[in-house]
């Protein structure tokens, strides 16, 4: 058994698998994270710009003495608004692009790179494809996904819209991404190890990661560099802290990926 306080990768892969298996039905994509925060965000967007609706009379019955009955419905609380709000959300995606930056780099070679989704208005020039072509293969692919969530999760997303559950701000990220379909990780708080600096927020997966995660030198080339170095050696900071949350992201998309394969082989 190995000494100190290095992990067995294969309880890393189990851990991270967990985070995986909530969306591992609806199928992989780049960057999962972001990709359900667009999703939420668009969600979102249309139900704050919600015109205000009168009730739903559903009274169109007389009875013997010529009188309406049935129910009056509240529109908020109506499968009609659900269905509305849903429809052609997905189409929204092609309003988004895939991200790509290099968070490391040293004497000129690339040792990391983050991926993210982000809405075109506002993404950086450097960081999306540079075909035309190549960014509209992946803006099929979040709106191909953003359909598979939908199909997957389409009862609980109009029992969630129905009962309340995401009104106010960030509730739809925050019930979609971390509780539903889990595909973010979920923030705690930790305070410095030394000195007696402000507590900071870190990923609860950090600890177990930064103990097996790092950069095999050696294979990048990077002179004067030799062998793995793990991240736990890396001063904190948001390079760290980038590579600890791609490394995150990374290990659940593969147990995802692996969970969908087996799967597939099974059938």
């Amino acid at each position: 058994m190995a000494s100190g306080r290095m992990m067995d990768p294969l309880v890393i892969l189990c851990a991270l698998a967990v985070v995986g298996s909530a969306y591992a039905g609806i199928g992989s994509i780049v960057a999962p994270c972001s990709a359900c925060k667009a999703i939420a965000t668009t969600l979102q967007d249309r139900i704050d710009k919600e015109p205000v609706r009168n009730h739903l009379d559903m009274r169109h019955r007389l009875d013997k003495d010529g009188k309406r009955y049935g129910k009056v419905i509240d529109y908020k609380e109506s499968e009609l608004r659900a269905v509305e709000l849903l429809d052609g959300l997905c189409g929204e995606m092609r309003t988004f692009t895939l991200v790509t930056l290099n968070t490391s780099v040293m004497d000129g070679v690339v040792l990391s790179r983050s991926h993210h989704w982000e809405a075109i208005k506002t993404a950086p020039g450097n960081g999306r494809p540079q075909q035309r072509g190549e960014e509209d293969a992946r803006q099929k692919q979040l709106e191909s996904y953003c359909g598979r969530v939908l199909e997957e999760y389409e009862d609980e997303m109009v029992d969630a819209l129905r009962n309340g559950k995401l009104e106010g701000a960030n509730a739809t990220v925050k019930w979609m991404c971390h509780s539903l379909l889990q595909s973010c990780p979920v923030k705690a708080p930790k305070t410095t190890a030394l000195g007696s600096g402000p507590p900071r927020k870190v990923k609860e997966v950090s600890e177990t990661l930064e103990e097996n995660v790092g950069v095999d030198w050696s294979k990048m080339g990077a002179p004067g560099q030799t062998g793995f170095k793990p991240l736990a050696d890396m001063p904190e900071g948001p390079e760290k802290d980038a590579l600890l949350a791609q490394a995150a992201e990374d290990g659940a998309q593969q147990a995802a990926g692996g969970a969908g394969g087996a799967a597939a082989q099974g059938g």
